[in-house]
Order: structure tokens, then sequence, then C-alpha cells
């Protein structure tokens, strides 16, 4: 007769969030992510997405909303993947080695300095996008200036 969403700690459990609080309730101190010489447990992981989450929120990304990820860091993506679930945004992948990065600067005008690394990133399901972030900053979090028709 259809789906029915379930509720409380079933709903939790059902969830890739739910997973992650239950990871990190069993096993907080065991690995979740390794990204080179950095190890993430699942506490830390866990600590990561919630604090993104509400960044998210403080940003107003609302259930439903599309949340575009570009992070070469696999501690980075993995928080950001996860703390999109808990703002009940639904996370969107990018590649982010298609095209880029092209600077470019801007302010020269009027003294509002600003230097952004753009690039042209695609979705799994080839939808592309143009994103930036800071110049020079490879750590950075990206942001999404539009879509490609």
């Amino acid at each position: 007769d259809g789906l029915r969403m379930a509720s409380g700690a079933a709903r939790s459990a059902a969830t890739t969030s739910g997973l992650l609080e239950q990871a990190a309730s069993r096993h907080p101190n065991r690995i979740a992510v390794v990204h080179g010489d950095e190890e993430v447990s699942y506490e830390a992981l866990l600590e990561r997405v919630t604090a993104a989450a509400g960044a998210l929120a403080e940003l107003g990304v609302a259930p439903g909303d599309r949340v575009a990820l570009v992070l070469d860091s696999a501690p980075g993506f993995a928080a950001a993947f996860f703390a999109a679930g808990y703002a009940g945004a639904v996370a969107v992948p990018l590649d982010p080695v298609l095209r880029g990065p092209e600077r470019l600067e801007s302010g020269w005008w009027d003294d509002g300095d600003v230097r952004r690394d753009y690039y042209v990133v695609e979705t799994a399901n080839g939808q592309r996008a143009w994103v930036y972030r800071a110049a020079g900053d490879a750590d950075g979090g990206f942001m999404l200036q539009g879509w490609f028709a």
C-alpha cells in the first residue's frame, strides 16, 4: 500500500546519517576514513558532520535542497556528504577534475580585491556546473556559481 516513513530510532537507523550515528556509538575510536596520513575516527567524523550540518542550516539549506560537493579530501567529502543528509538535503557529488582552475580577479576598479579559481565540474548523471573557491585555497570548499544548460 505504498511507502511509509519509519519514525524515531527506526528512521534514524534507516538513513546514512543514522548508520554513522550507530557506528560512532558502537565504535567511537575505530577509524572511519583514511586519507594519506590523516585518520578520522567515527566519533570525530560525527563531530565534523554535526558541525557542518549546523553550518549548512545557517546558510539556509533546507530539506530537499541540493548541496554540491566538490572536495579533494576524503575526510572532508565524507563529512560534507553526511552533513547534507543531516540537513535533510540531497548531496550532489561533482567531479572537480573536469576542467580548471581558471583564475578570475576583480575589484581593481573599486578596491574590492576578489580572486577566485573557477572549475567546470560534472555530476554522475552528466549535469555540468561552474564552481569556485578562493584563489589558491586547495583545501577550501567550493561554492556553486551556476549550472550549465
